[in-house]
C-alpha cells in the first residue's frame, strides 16, 4: 500500500515567540471573537459550503480537471492501450477516473494538499483511492453541498418566512447600492483568487472579456489546464516506474476540450498546410506523440 501526497507548498514550521517582560496582562471585554476551528471540515464548511462564489469557483475548476482525457506516450510514441490508462479510467470499483481527478483537484484548491492511496498486489497497482486531507470520509459533506447548491430542484426555491412576516419589494437606497457594489467587489476578488473570470459567475461589473466563450477559454488555459497537467505529471512520475523502465508521459487531450475548439481548429489548419512537416512532426506540433 502506497500513499502519495500532493501539495501546493509546504508550510513553514511555527515560529516560537517569547516576551522580554516578566508578566503579561490581557484585558478582555464582554464579548469574544468566535474563530473557525482550524481543521479541514470546519474550514471547508465556512469558506466553501457557505460561500456560493467560492463553491462555484472550486466546482468549475475541479469539474474541468475531471473532464480532461489523458493521452499517454511511451518513449515519445502514443500508446492508447497502456494499462496505466485503464487504471486512471477506473481507479477502483466505486470511483471513475473523472471522479478521482475532480476530488483530488477539489482537495488541493480547498486545503492545498491532496492524498492518493495506491493498493498493489505484488508489484502491480490495482486500485487508487483519494483520501481527504484530514484522512476522513467526506460523503456527508458532499451530500450537503449537492442538496444545498445543485440540481434544478433547488433553482428558484421560495423564501419561507415564519411568525406572520411577509416580503415586500423595496427600492434600493444609495446605501444599499453601495453595499451591493462592495459585495460584488468581494465576489470578484474571490473569483480572481481562484483564477475564474467573474463573467462566468454572473458577477456584474466585469467587462474584461468580450464574451462568455472568451472568458471560458481563459479559464481553461490559465487555470484548469495548468492544474490538470500538474496532476497528470505527478501521477505519471509516481505510478510510471511500476510499468517498466520506459519513459512515460501523460498529457491532456486538448482536442477533447470544447472551449478550445476554435483555437485548436486554427492550429490544425496551419499544421496541415505545412507540407514540409512529416506526419509524426505534425502530430507532435499539435500535442500528440508519434505513432507507434
Amino acid at each position: 500500500m502506497k500513499l502519495f501526497p500532493f501539495s501546493f507548498g509546504r508550510a513553514a514550521p511555527p515560529e516560537a515567540k517569547a516576551s522580554r517582560t516578566s508578566a503579561l496582562v490581557a484585558l478582555l471585554g464582554g464579548h469574544r471573537a468566535q474563530w473557525t476551528p482550524r481543521d479541514y471540515g470546519a474550514l471547508a464548511r465556512e469558506g466553501y459550503q457557505r460561500n456560493a462564489i467560492a463553491y462555484r469557483c472550486v466546482r468549475l475548476i475541479a469539474q474541468g480537471v475531471g473532464e480532461l482525457r489523458p493521452v499517454l506516450t511511451q518513449e515519445g510514441r502514443e500508446d492508447a492501450a497502456h494499462p496505466l490508462l485503464d487504471l486512471l479510467a477506473q481507479p477502483n470499483a466505486r470511483l471513475s477516473g473523472p471522479g478521482l481527478m475532480e476530488a483530488l483537484a477539489s482537495h488541493l484548491l480547498l486545503s492545498g494538499n491532496g492524498y492518493v492511496e495506491a493498493v498493489s498486489v505484488g508489484e502491480q497497482v490495482r486500485e487508487l483511492h483519494v483520501l481527504r486531507p484530514d484522512r476522513k470520509q467526506f460523503d456527508r459533506l458532499k451530500e450537503e453541498l449537492e442538496a444545498n447548491f445543485s440540481g434544478s430542484g433547488n433553482a428558484g426555491r421560495p423564501l419561507l418566512l415564519e411568525g406572520g412576516l411577509d416580503w415586500r419589494p423595496l427600492s434600493l437606497t444609495p446605501k444599499d447600492m453601495d453595499f451591493l457594489e462592495a459585495k460584488n467587489a468581494a465576489a470578484r476578488e474571490i473569483a480572481l483568487a481562484f483564477g475564474v473570470p467573474p463573467m462566468l459567475l454572473g458577477i456584474p461589473g466585469d467587462a474584461t472579456y468580450a464574451n462568455y466563450a472568451e472568458a471560458s477559454r481563459v479559464l481553461w488555459r490559465q487555470t484548469v489546464l495548468p492544474l490538470g497537467r500538474r496532476l497528470l505529471h505527478e501521477m505519471c512520475l509516481w505510478l510510471g516506474p511500476a510499468y517498466g523502465s520506459g519513459r512515460l508521459q501523460l498529457e491532456p487531450d486538448l482536442d477533447a476540450i470544447e472551449a478550445l475548439h476554435g483555437e485548436r481548429e486554427a492550429l490544425w489548419r496551419r499544421v496541415s498546410e505545412a507540407s514540409f512537416l512529416t506526419e509524426d512532426e505534425k502530430r507532435q506540433a499539435v500535442g500528440y506523440g508519434a505513432r507507434g
